[in-house]
């Protein structure tokens, strides 16, 4: 229930944005009642899909209440002590910096004025003029900002501001509870606890960029397909949800975009291998028909951006070759992420040692989950891929676009790193589950 909880509002905000951004394309106003009543429409629509009817749940072997083992007084202590340091350190962040970061203001609620204000040319958003300010960038965040400036009947930093923080902690929640149905509550706390000692983690939720709510995107859409994996629970809506919100981290970031096509590309890969190619087929259409949605969104606001994105625009075979070959920009890439990688002013370096732990065969991963896990594995692999292509090739000047990208594209993927890191710690002692998904 909880868990469903917290999906649920990073979900219904993505759904919202696409709706809100629809609706502005033919000028219903901020303040019209249509709006209102597409939305209630749409979350009838999502609650049904959820909640009715009710998928068979797993068999009695694989529940049991003593799964989480007894948890250290200390650990529940730290645990909650933290918790209540980093919302004491957000709401301290907002009152002392309510505009958050630059991408925030200069980016997000920059456009998010242009969908409140509403002067029926919504296309001024993608104006050549702006073309500092990534205007090929998606528009789930300045969607959400101008939907619920509508709701304050004004423009407040307040809006962004509990945008960024219910992101954030309810990330946090997703990672919690999805563990804590996986491996059971001591290591759903160990996973809290982990996220919550990264401080640059936090420190993005409070600049109000878009990197959480995508990290939010790319942990749910994970755990979502794990639980289809459990035995005994193959509902196949999930892979749909699954789909959904990777679709909805395509509408937060471009990076999101690549994540999407990175995991579809991965589960049909590895669904083919050990099921056959029927099978793989087979999920990749429930998987897409869950994206379809919000990708022919996404295809619709492609159309309308004027500018191309700035990397594509760039590209030239000439350019290309030459700095593919200088192997000073592989040095110098190399030298920032593994610098990034071991920055412990930034990260917590717990989930390495996991990591490592998992690799060397001291831990254990259930059978279940290990699609799943290599799944992650190869979309690290792609998306790292991209991103390292994206460097090489970068039109900026290199050492700037390093170390002003570098840690937000960590910070996207890091939920899910910690997420993998517990998951595959310890040794597993079946029957397994401590909690059902419902």
């Amino acid at each position: 229930m909880f868990f469903k909880i917290c999906l649920s509002f990073g979900l219904g905000a993505g759904v919202f944005s696409c709706v809100y951004f629809i609706l502005s394309l033919f000028n219903a106003g901020p303040g019209r009642n249509v709006v209102l009543a597409v939305e209630f429409a749409v979350t009838l629509l999502l609650a049904l899909f959820v909640f009715y009817p009710k998928p068979k749940k797993p068999a009695d072997e694989f529940i049991r209440s003593g799964a989480a083992g007894s948890i250290p007084k200390i650990i529940s202590a730290l645990f909650y002590s933290f918790l209540v340091l980093n919302i004491t350190a957000f709401a301290c962040v907002y009152i002392s910096n309510p505009h958050g970061g630059w991408d925030a203001w200069a980016i997000w609620n920059m456009r998010a004025r242009f969908l409140f204000r509403n002067t029926g040319v919504i296309t001024d958003i993608f104006s050549p003029a702006l073309w500092w300010s990534h205007v090929d960038y998606p528009l789930l965040i300045p969607g959400l900002v101008a939907r619920n400036w509508s709701y304050f009947g004004r423009e407040t930093t307040l809006a962004p501001f509990l945008i960024s923080f219910f992101f954030t902690f309810s990330c946090l929640g997703v990672l919690f509870l999805s563990l804590e149905i996986l491996r059971g509550r001591k290591y759903a706390m160990a996973s809290g606890l982990v996220l919550l000692l990264s401080p640059y983690y936090f420190y993005s939720g409070t600049t109000q960029y878009a990197d959480v709510p995508l990290s939010f995107f790319i942990l749910s859409s994970f755990a979502v397909m794990l639980f289809h994996d459990m035995p005994g629970y193959k509902d196949n809506r999930l892979l749909a949800l699954s789909g959904l919100l990777a679709s909805l981290a395509a509408w937060t970031k471009n990076e999101g975009l690549l994540f999407l096509l990175a995991l579809g590309s991965a589960r049909l890969v590895l669904t083919c291998l050990r099921n056959g190619y029927r099978k793989g087929l087979g999920e990749i259409i429930l998987f897409s028909a869950g994206a379809f949605p919000v990708l022919a969104v996404i295809i619709l606001f492609k159309n309308i951006v004027s500018m191309p994105n700035y990397f594509i625009s760039s590209l030239d075979p000439g350019v290309f070759i030459s700095k593919a070959f200088d192997f000073s920009r592989h040095a110098l890439i190399l030298k920032f992420l593994a610098s990034e990688l071991f920055n412990v002013k930034h990260w917590n370096l717990f989930p390495l040692l996991f990591i490592a732990g998992a690799l060397s065969g001291k831990f254990n991963i259930r059978p279940e989950n290990k699609p799943g896990v290599l799944a992650a594995c190869l979309v690290f692999l792609f998306s790292g891929a991209g991103y390292y292509l994206v460097f090489l090739l970068s039109p900026f000047n290199l050492e700037w676009h390093l170390s002003s990208s570098i840690a937000r594209l960590f910070a996207q993927f890091w939920p899910l790193v910690v997420f993998l890191a517990v998951l595959s710690a310890g040794r597993f002692h079946p029957p397994a589950y401590s909690k059902n998904p419902d």
